[in-house]
């Protein structure tokens, strides 16, 4: 998480109540503040995975509470059962998780990054998702826009550190350089931010994963917004690991078991998700 691979609460108090409904009809896993509930009955430590609380729906926090809920809180239950060992998630801002892992504050992150070549130089990843990303707008604005050339002159909100403000950064170069007025980015810290700049109408265009926008659209309603065109959906998403952890290769064995046993492929069902399944799980198979 697109952002954004990337992506985090929404507005506060209204929505969280909304989707914590919702979920917790779904039967996500749940635990303490910094944790899954995963069996670590074998094997050694736990391993520490730093996560953005703030990208639903890939994880966050149950309404009122520190317990872990989302789509990777899931993968992470599974992994764990393979490999003998919690996942123990500790929370952390998308934009601190790769210096983190860096300075050796996390085993892993497992909280949306997309798998990028210029990322490989300080991490490895396995890849285990599709990415898939699309624009959200308010469904008054008349706006259509169906990539980011179509950015030019618009107001567009981007989360600190994602990929999308490397890509907004780039397109609004290229829109100088075509004569046109360049992108007015707006860089927030989190998706509650940008969700309140967007409804507030500070901004006019998000682009964001599709599954975050999904999630809004269901928990929002299409009256409030709506989504159009796509973008950079070439790319996968993987859990990351500091260079040369001892972690990769058990991590690795754990993703490709639940992938052939069907696991993962059920906890992408259960998410409405089922698009964003990869052809198989890779090591390191980032795009430029």
């Amino acid at each position: 998480m697109t952002r954004k691979v990337r992506t985090r609460p929404l507005i506060l108090g209204v929505l969280i109540t909304a989707l914590a409904v919702i979920i917790s009809a779904c039967g996500s896993s749940s635990g303490s503040s910094d944790s899954t509930t995963a069996d670590t009955s074998e094997g050694g430590g736990a391993i520490s995975v730093a996560a953005d609380p703030a990208l639903q729906p890939y994880q966050f926090y149950a309404e009122g509470t520190k317990d872990w809920e989302g789509i990777n809180v899931d993968v992470a239950g599974a992994l764990s059962k393979q490999l003998g060992r919690e996942l123990k998630f500790t929370p952390a801002t998308f934009d601190t998780i790769i210096p983190g892992l860096q300075a050796g504050r996390y085993d892993a992150a497992l909280t949306g990054h997309l798998d990028t070549v210029e990322r490989e130089e300080v991490v490895d990843f396995v890849d285990y998702m599709k990415v898939k990303n699309n624009f959200l707008l308010l469904a008054s604005n008349p706006k259509t826009i169906e990539s980011y050339a179509d950015l030019c002159g618009v107001t567009v909100a981007v989360g600190k550190g994602s990929f999308d403000e490397e890509l907004g950064i780039e397109q609004s170069e290229k829109c100088k350089e075509e004569g046109k007025d360049p992108i007015d980015l707006k860089v927030f810290p989190d998706l509650t931010s940008e969700m309140l700049a967007l409804e507030s109408g500070h901004v006019e265009v998000m682009p964001n994963d599709s599954a975050m926008n999904a999630y809004l659209m269901k928990n929002r309603g299409e009256d409030t917004f709506k989504t159009t065109g796509s973008y950079e959906a070439n790319g996968l998403m993987g859990m990351a690991l500091p260079k040369g952890s001892e972690n990769l290769k058990p991590i690795y064995k754990a993703f490709q078991t639940i992938f052939d046993n069907g696991e993962l492929e059920a906890i992408y069902d259960k998410w409405g998700i089922a698009d964003r399944m990869p052809a198989k799980i890779t090591m390191n198979d980032g795009v430029e």
